[in-house]
């Protein structure tokens, strides 16, 4: 061994990728920890006196185009959809979806990869789902075949999965269950589409005789489905419901056993204290069921209506639901936390839950919190939002929209960051009164309570754009700022402004963990599609005296993740050759101008191309010069765009001629 003093003095670029790192995880860091913050704005004015309001539902397609399906507030209050390229300045389509009678506020709509738009209605006339599809963004509407137009149905829920093999179109599967008829048998059932939507095939019962979630649903023991998603890697189906069990010293007598329990009977709207995740590996043809909730023994209902769940990017699963203070049970719906589960996809019903997490802890002082619904991005990114009550002296609470993210919620202990969304408030009252329960005290309260009594909206909507900042639309109820007075003209709540509104996130932590402006990072989706680039409709090859001038655009979409939430794609360099060409322009044929001094070179391979980085990525353009006449003759331009992950598109090319009039000036055409 040398004598000489032995260092441990690392290379230079090894210092230089460390400290690059570290400003990495600190940027992250500062932006993580920034508040959290949402822009509203009504895109609906109220429903007239045949609805009381709406529950509107949306979803994010092709180029960041979002849409929304919600009720007029015209006559008739009939579902229609309206779009927005910024999530805040909406266009109504031109029609309304088609099939539509009497329709109420259960409402749904999903986007297609191939910019089909399908919308959906819960009809009073037929008590089925009047649903219709458009491909040229509401001009015209086509009606849905099969499921959809059967009776008995309510709450649908739309999810639009990979294409299906043999059609090469989008499948899309409708969730939804039996009403009347689950007194006598109760099931969520799901339909599948293999052909966009235009056709539904016959249901399939997500439970069978002889299992736990089976027996739970009978006697019509669940008040509905509450969310259906697809893993867009592997087709993988989930369907999410809730349902009560009637824990016993005999054993579980499932739903229709909640007398024996102590339990009331409940119909329509039931506290549930239990959610049920099933999943179909082949197409939503066979289903097995996992039970990740379960307060039956305690009595703590899990469910203001509905809960709520989804896949974050890398196909993880999630359960988010409100749950009551430990000794609060039915017809108590107050002082609900936010709370939620995770378990790692798999291919059985052997879904490994988590421990329960809470992004807010319940509380036997506060009004609480209801109607939660959420948003995954990145894996352990998530958003949960739900209406948060305010007790007021003297009168009973205000609601508002909430919002809570964390951005580590795979950990033991989730760092939240939480806001208001909106000052406008969305109804008063308990939150027993907004959950329909008006009555107890007798076998029969439940019945009552769910046919009878007033509630507040159950469903509306959450999703991400692609930049991967939430986005949702709520109603805001016109209620009184007391809600038992019933006068003509009651006082209104402060702030009062009914009507549908969507909110976008403005500020705090991207729902994705990567920079907005490089690479994706590791729990994400793996970006290996390149960008896409196209010449200038007009204008795209200039020739004006010593100056050749390129213009075009360049675009990338990123990658596809579980959940359909792209990766936001970056165009990092636009690259751009031109070669005077002879012949058909291959082997030793082409003369490649360069950057400076238009110095063009002699006759080359074709395959030693000059490469000349174009100014901008969106929109790009370069310009050549050249100190003498450019030879008339063929031109070839190529062009190739590499986004922030290294992918390369196959390069586009154009032939150009150059020519010279009369007067002796440059010409170039196509």
């Amino acid at each position: 061994m040398s004598g000489g003093r032995r260092t441990t003095r690392g290379p230079a670029w090894a210092w230089l990728l460390a400290i690059a790192l570290v400003v990495l995880v600190v940027q992250v860091a500062i932006a993580d920890a920034s508040p959290l913050r949402f822009r509203s704005t009504k895109v609906m004015g109220k429903v007239n006196p045949n609805l009381p309001w709406t529950e509107p539902r949306i979803s994010v397609g092709p180029h960041d185009l979002r849409w929304i399906v919600t009720n007029s507030d015209k006559s008739g209050n009939e579902a229609v959809v309206t779009s927005s390229r910024d999530g805040l300045h909406w266009k109504l389509a031109a029609n309304p979806p088609a099939g539509q009678t009497s329709a109420t506020p259960d409402v749904d709509v999903v986007t297609m990869h191939t910019g089909r738009v399908l919308a959906s209605e819960l009809d009073d006339a037929g008590i089925n789902f009047p649903t219709s599809f458009t491909d040229n963004r509401g001009r015209t509407w086509t009606q849905s075949k099969g499921t959809t137009q059967t009776a008995d149905q309510d709450r649908q829920w739309f999810a639009v999965g990979p294409d299906d093999p043999s059609t090469h179109k989008p499948r899309v599967y409708l969730l939804y269950h039996n009403l009347f008829s689950g007194q006598g048998n109760h099931n969520m059932f799901v339909a599948a589409s293999n052909d966009g939507g235009a056709t539904f095939g016959a249901p399939v019962p997500t439970t069978l005789p002889g299992s736990d979630a089976y027996a739970d649903l009978q006697c019509a023991d669940s008040g509905g489905p509450s969310a259906i998603w697809v893993n867009e890697h592997d087709g993988t189906v989930y369907a999410e419901f809730t349902t009560r069990a009637s824990p016993t010293s005999g054993g579980d007598l499932g739903g229709c056993g909640t007398a024996a329990s102590g339990q009331p009977f409940e119909f329509n709207i039931v506290a549930a204290t239990r959610v049920w995740l099933a999943q179909s590996t082949d197409g939503g043809q066979t289903w097995t069921n996992s039970l990740a909730v379960d307060d039956a023994k305690s009595g703590q209902i899990v469910s203001m209506q509905v809960a709520s769940g989804g896949l974050d990017r890398e196909g993880n699963v999630y359960v988010a639901y409100p749950e009551g203070p430990l000794g609060r049970i039915y017809p108590d719906y107050s002082g609900a936390g936010v709370r939620y589960k995770w378990a790692r996809p798999a291919k059985s019903d052997t879904l490994k839950w988590s421990p329960a997490r809470t992004l807010v802890p319940a509380s036997k002082a506060l009004a609480g919190n209801v109607l939660v619904h959420m948003q995954a991005g990145d894996a352990g990114r998530l958003v949960a939002e739900y209406w948060r009550g305010q007790k007021r002296k003297g009168v009973e609470p205000v609601w508002h929209m909430y919002a809570s993210m964390t951005t580590n919620g795979l950990s033991a202990k989730p760092r939240v960051i939480e806001t208001r969304i909106s000052k406008v408030p969305t109804d008063t009252g308990t939150a027993s009164e907004l959950m329909g329960a008006c009555t107890s005290g007798n076998p029969f309260s439940g019945i009552v309570n769910g046919l009878a009594c007033g509630r507040s909206p159950d469903v509306w909507g959450v999703t991400a754009n692609h930049s991967c900042r939430a986005e949702s639309v709520w109603p805001a109820v016109d209620a009184p700022n007391n809600p038992h007075d019933q006068s003509a003209k009651p006082k209104k709540v402060p702030g009062d402004n009914p009507g549908t509104w969507v909110s976008k996130q403005t500020r705090g932590p991207s729902l994705c963990g990567h920079s907005q402006t490089g690479p994706l990072f590791a729990g994400g989706c793996p970006d290996r599609r390149p960008p896409i680039s196209s010449y200038a409709k007009r204008n795209a090859a200039t020739l004006k005296n010593d100056r050749l001038t390129i213009r075009g655009s360049s675009r990338d979409t990123g990658c596809k993740s579980a959940n359909l939430i792209p990766g936001t794609g970056r165009v990092a360099r636009v690259l751009v050759s031109v070669a005077k060409i002879r012949g058909p322009g291959d082997g030793t044929s082409c003369r490649f101008l360069s950057k400076r001094g238009g110095h063009l070179t002699g006759y080359r391979s074709c395959s030693r191309q000059i490469l000349v980085k174009a100014k901008g990525r969106r929109h790009w353009k370069t310009t050549f010069g050249f100190p003498v006449t450019l030879p008339r003759g063929q031109w070839r331009i190529r062009v190739q765009g590499i986004d922030g992950s290294g992918n390369r598109e196959s390069p586009k090319v154009f032939r150009l001629t150059v020519s010279y009039g009369p007067g002796g000036g440059p010409r170039a055409s196509r």
